[in-house]
């Protein structure tokens, strides 16, 4: 069985990510992410661990997609 992961870009495109072969592929079956979406995949990712802050945001229209991956990366890469 091949280990994949699912990576997106700065512009909400979606790519797989297989480590066994090193290669990152656009060949996917979520090729375009919206906002609401990528937080969604972000808490998720999160709720087996306890003391870690999820990313939550009450206007979505009001925000860029930027913004919202950059407060992703800065609460992931919280200590």
């Amino acid at each position: 069985m091949t280990l994949t992961y699912q990576v997106i870009d700065a512009t909400a495109e979606g790519w797989s990510f297989y480590p066994e072969h090193n290669v990152i592929t656009s060949f996917t079956i979520d090729k375009k992410w919206t906002k609401s979406k990528i937080i969604d995949f972000y808490n998720n990712s999160l709720k087996n661990f306890d003391g870690i802050e999820l990313y939550t945001v009450k206007s979505l229209s009001n925000k860029k997609l930027s913004t919202i991956i950059e407060e992703i990366c800065c609460l992931a890469s919280k200590p």
